[in-house]
């Protein structure tokens, strides 16, 4: 019954990025009625203990069920520990960005890159499709590993 603002951006973008923090939606019900009451209760299960108490108080703040109680998109572009992964994420799409393959290369050398380092061997090497990568469950926790606290 409220009208729409950037306060229910913030709920959506804090449903996402529950999702691909928790691997799983933040609501989730059988049907509907389920769905709208577990949102209206705000009953969503815990994110896991790898990431940081930081990452999931963002989190949760944007999950709240009033829209007062949520943070601004300012107030969330200003926490330290966000604005360094904004930063490192503006990095590396520049780093992306790069003409010369070879400076490519170098730049996913330095930075460990090695899943996008084959792909770009590979199109370097004249394959016309990069070669595909399975992700295994080993290779999930891997990943997850390696994120920022």
């Amino acid at each position: 019954e409220r009208p729409y603002g950037f306060k229910s951006d913030v709920w959506s973008l804090g449903c996402i990025l529950y999702e691909l923090t928790a691997l799983r939606p933040a609501f989730s019900a059988f049907n509907m009625q389920g769905l709208i009451q577990k949102i209206k209760k705000v009953q969503f299960g815990p994110l896991p203990n790898v990431f940081s108490s930081e990452w999931t108080g963002v989190i949760k703040s944007m999950l709240k069920k009033s829209p007062e109680d949520r943070p601004f998109v300012g107030d969330l572009m200003n926490l330290d520990f966000l604005g360094q992964q904004l930063k490192a994420a503006k990095e590396h799409s520049n780093m992306l960005q790069l003409s010369e393959p070879d400076s490519l290369k170098e730049s996913l050398e330095e930075t460990g890159m090695e899943n996008l380092k084959s792909r770009v061997n590979s199109i370097g090497n004249g394959d016309s499709e990069p070669k595909s990568t399975t992700t295994t469950a080993k290779t999930k926790k891997e990943h997850i590993s390696k994120l920022p606290p």
